[in-house]
C-alpha cells in the first residue's frame, strides 16, 4: 500500500504514557492499529455526524468498539472489562466503568441511521491519506453467520453457509477492495439467502461515486 505516515508525537507521548504505568496493561497491536485509526479521522468524523454533549463523544466510543472488534472481539458487556485490562483509558481517556453495555448498545442506536455516510467520509479520508489506486477493484461475497431467531428481521436468512454453518442465519455482504493493499472502499448487505450468482450485475450497474 502506498503512502502512510509515522505515529503523531501526541498519539506517542499517550502510548508511552500508558506503558509507563505500574499497573500491568496488555498493549498488543493498539501501537500499529490506533494511528491508523488516527489518520483515518474516525473520531472527528463521527463526531461531525453525531455531536453529543455526553462525557464521552461519539467518537471515542467508535475508536473503542472498533479497536475491540479489530483486536480481541468481545460481546458488548464483556467490553467494559477488556478495556480495563489495556492501555485505552489513558489514550482514549474513557474509564472503564463508564463503558457499560447498555451505554455502548445506545451510542450504536445512535450511529446507525448514520453508517452510510461515515463509511463513505472514511473511504475517501483513506483513499487521500494512503494514495490509493481505483483503477482495480476487486469485488466478493463473504457472508456473517448470527445465533438466534431473528424472527423480525429482512436480512438475516438461512443460506448457502461459508462458515459451514447451514444451522444459523447469515447477512451476506459483498465488498470492493483495491488491488493496492486490499482495502475494502465500497459494501453492500444482503440477504443471507441471496445466491452469488444474482449478483454480478447488479452490483456492476450500481452508481459510484
Amino acid at each position: 500500500m502506498k503512502g502512510g505516515r509515522a505515529m503523531h508525537v501526541p498519539q506517542a507521548e499517550q502510548l508511552g504514557q500508558a506503558i509507563t504505568s505500574l499497573r500491568p496493561r496488555q498493549i498488543g497491536a493498539i501501537p500499529l492499529v490506533y494511528p491508523i485509526l488516527a489518520d483515518l479521522g474516525v473520531r472527528q468524523i463521527t463526531n461531525d455526524l453525531v455531536p453529543t454533549e455526553a462525557d464521552i463523544d461519539m467518537g471515542r466510543i467508535v475508536l473503542l468498539l472498533t479497536l475491540n472488534r479489530l483486536l480481541a472481539p468481545q460481546p458488548l458487556y464483556h467490553v467494559q472489562d477488556w478495556l480495563a485490562e489495556t492501555v485505552l483509558p489513558q489514550v482514549l481517556d474513557i474509564a472503564p466503568e463508564k463503558a457499560y453495555d447498555n451505554r455502548l448498545g445506545r451510542a450504536l442506536d445512535r450511529l446507525y441511521p448514520h453508517l452510510g455516510e461515515l463509511w463513505a467520509r472514511l473511504a475517501s479520508q483513506a483513499i487521500q491519506v494512503y494514495d490509493l489506486d481505483l483503477n482495480v477493484l476487486h469485488w466478493d461475497i463473504t457472508s456473517i453467520y448470527f445465533e438466534g431467531a431473528y424472527t423480525d428481521s429482512e436480512l438475516a436468512a438461512y443460506g448457502y453457509s461459508r462458515d459451514h454453518r447451514p444451522d444459523t442465519k447469515q447477512v451476506n455482504l459483498e465488498v470492493d477492495v483495491t488491488h493496492d493493499g486490499y482495502v475494502p472502499i465500497l459494501y453492500h448487505t444482503l440477504p443471507g439467502n441471496t445466491a452469488d450468482i444474482t449478483r454480478p450485475l447488479p452490483h456492476l450497474s450500481r452508481p459510484r461515486c
